[in-house]
């Protein structure tokens, strides 16, 4: 008899033991789930606005590098004629920064690095200073979503910035949405009309807009007007 009643304790232990989750225990974990996911999701989206934000710091200081050094030695930085740094890289002088994207050594784009640095109006490469020594620094900068900041010529861009200016200050590699804030920031909030115009990005450099919006899922070539 006690045998048997040991037996069905035992029994009834083992039941117990197979139940499972209750549904109150359940709740909780898919609450606790869903706070996790949300937490992921929030600080996900405050990453993105911090580089949104940190974007239109990039463009409005290479814009402000760019329209210093004009102000000062009544030039174009890449375009300048006179060699002011020691550098040998001079332009022509006639008022357009001359080389498309991906413009290699020597053109008036990648000069416009090296005038800048020289001037001191953007830092130098990393590992790289004017005593160490003064080398012509012309590196193009990387923006915050990793992609390439290049100035080249308005003339006759397939981006649809036809009017005459010296150039075009662009970056590659943006996402649509922080493109789009970017332009509603700085602009009309358009990708094809305005001073800033974007593209997709198929590697190739500025291309002509697909329309006003911005893709949220594909990244853009992102252009601005240096006057």
């Amino acid at each position: 008899m006690l045998k048997t009643f040991r037996e069905r304790l035992a029994l009834k232990r083992d039941r117990q033991s197979q139940k499972g989750f209750t549904l109150i225990e359940l709740s909780i974990v898919l609450v606790i789930i869903g706070l996790l996911i949300g937490g992921v999701i929030k600080g996900q989206d405050l990453i993105d606005s911090t580089k949104s934000t940190k974007l239109a710091t990039e463009f409005d200081s290479y814009v402000s590098a760019f329209q210093s050094y004009r102000e000062r030695f009544r030039a174009a930085p890449g375009d300048d004629n006179v060699d002011r740094f020691g550098t040998t890289e001079t332009g022509n002088g006639n008022g357009v920064i001359n080389g498309g994207w991906g413009g290699g050594a020597g053109t008036e784009s990648r000069n416009s690095w090296t005038h800048l640095r020289a001037a001191g109006f953007i830092p130098f490469s990393p590992g790289i200073s004017a005593a160490n020594p003064m080398p012509d620094d012309d590196a193009v900068p990387v923006n915050t979503f990793g992609g390439d900041v290049q100035i080249i010529q308005a003339a006759g861009n397939a981006i649809g910035l036809q009017v005459t200016v010296t150039g075009l200050l662009c970056m590659d590699a943006i996402p649509g949405k922080a493109a789009a804030t970017l332009d509603a920031k700085l602009d009309d909030g358009t990708a094809n009309g305005g001073r800033i115009r974007a593209s997709i990005d198929a590697g190739a450099g500025p291309a002509a807009p697909a329309g006003a919006a911005y893709p949220s899922e594909i990244d853009h070539v992102v252009c601005m007007e240096l006057r």
